[in-house]
C-alpha cells in the first residue's frame, strides 16, 4: 500500500527556505568593516610632531572611513613599546599605527628588534618631514656660531629619543663636523623641546611642526634644516643639502601588524587618502613645514625598501653611537 504524500503549505516551505539561508550564509553586518572604531597606536607622548599629524587627521577620518578614529599614545623606549603592541596586535584592520620611516628601521639597526618593520602591512603615507636643529633664542644666531662652538667643546643635545631620524642626523653632522655630541633622550618632541626652550640643553633636532609655537614665540631658533628644499616657515635657513652633508627626509604615514588581509588595507588607504586630501588639512600640513605627498600603500612600501639600502652606508655610526651611550 503506497503511503500518501501530502504536500507542505506554502508558508512553511517559505520559513524552511528562510532558515536554510540564515544558517548557511554569514550575516552581511558581520562582514562590514570598519563597524566600530579603530585605534591609531602612537609610538609617541602628547604633542609630538606624530601626534600632531595624527590629531590633525583625525577629525577627516570619520568622515571617508565611517568610524571614528581613536589615538592611542603609547610612549617609551625610543617608539619600540609602541611598534611592539601594533606588531602583536590582532590583523584585522582595527588597530593600526602611525610613525615615520627611516625611525623604525634605524631601532632595528640599533637595538636588534625581535621583529622586521619592514612586514607591517603599510596602507598610506601623507607627509614627509625634515629635520631641524634649534637653539635657544638668545645663544647661537646661526649654524656657523653652533659649529664653532661644538668644535671647542661638548654640546649637549636634546633627542626625541634613540633610534630616531633626529638620532639619525644628529650622529651624520657629528661626524661631518668632525665633533661630540653628549646626547639626552626625551619620550618626544614636545619635552625635547620645552627642555631646550628652558635652556636645559643647548640644541634639539626636531621637526618644524613639533617646534613652530616655540619658535613663533620667540624661544627658539632654527640654525639647519635637513632636507632638499627650503622649509617655507624659514626661507632663510641653510639646507643641509647645499652644505653638502647628507640629507635625510623623514616619510610619515599609517601601517597595521604583518598579514592584514587586502581588502581592509584597501578600504584603510582609501579612508586616509581622502581624507589627507581635505584643503584645510592641506594647508595645515604645509603651514608645519611639512610636505605633502600621497603615497599608496605599495608606494609606501617601497619607499621604505628604498630607506633599508640608504642605510646601509650609516650602520657604522648607528651602532657605533650605541656603544658610546
Amino acid at each position: 500500500m503506497k503511503k500518501r504524500i501530502f504536500p507542505l503549505p506554502f508558508t512553511l516551505i517559505i520559513s524552511l527556505l528562510t532558515i536554510l539561508y540564515l544558517t548557511a550564509t554569514p550575516p552581511l553586518q558581520a562582514e562590514r568593516f570598519p563597524d566600530h572604531p579603530v585605534s591609531l597606536i602612537v609610538p609617541f607622548g602628547p604633542g609630538s610632531g606624530t601626534d600632531l599629524v595624527a590629531r590633525a587627521i583625525q577629525p577627516y577620518i570619520k568622515k571617508t572611513l565611517g568610524v571614528s578614529l581613536m589615538i592611542e599614545n603609547v610612549p617609551g623606549a625610543d617608539s619600540r613599546i609602541g611598534l611592539a603592541k601594533l606588531q602583536k596586535a590582532l590583523p584585522d584592520g582595527y588597530t593600526i599605527g602611525i610613525h615615520g620611516y627611516p625611525a623604525p628601521l634605524i631601532a632595528e639597526i640599533l637595538f636588534g628588534l625581535p621583529f622586521k618593520t619592514s612586514e607591517f602591512s603599510f596602507i598610506y603615507a601623507w607627509t614627509t618631514n625634515p629635520m631641524v636643529i634649534f637653539v635657544a633664542e638668545g645663544t647661537y644666531r646661526n649654524f656657523q656660531e653652533f659649529t664653532a662652538e661644538a668644535q671647542r667643546r661638548t654640546l649637549t643635545i636634546g633627542m626625541p629619543g634613540l633610534g630616531t631620524v633626529s638620532h639619525l642626523i644628529a650622529l651624520i653632522i657629528e661626524k661631518h663636523l668632525g665633533v661630540k655630541f653628549n646626547y639626552i633622550p626625551y619620550p618626544g618632541s614636545a619635552q625635547a623641546l620645552a627642555s631646550l626652550a628652558g635652556r636645559h640643553v643647548e640644541a634639539a633636532f626636531s621637526s618644524t611642526d613639533a617646534a613652530l609655537s616655540l619658535v613663533q614665540a620667540k624661544k627658539l631658533r632654527p640654525i639647519l634644516v635637513c632636507s632638499y628644499q627650503p622649509d617655507p616657515n624659514f626661507p632663510e635657513v641653510p639646507l643641509t643639502h647645499k652644505l653638502n652633508i647628507p640629507t635625510v627626509v623623514m616619510t610619515r604615514g599609517v601601517f597595521g601588524p604583518p598579514k592584514m588581509p587586502k581588502d581592509r588595507i584597501a578600504i584603510l588607504e582609501k579612508a586616509f587618502a581622502t581624507a589627507a586630501r581635505e584643503p584645510k588639512l592641506v594647508e595645515w600640513i604645509k603651514s608645519r613645514g611639512m610636505g605633502y605627498v600621497s603615497l599608496s600603500g605599495d608606494e609606501f612600501r617601497k619607499e621604505v625598501e628604498k630607506q633599508q639600502r640608504m642605510l646601509q652606508d650609516f650602520e657604522d655610526i648607528l651602532r657605533g653611537s650605541l656603544k658610546k651611550e
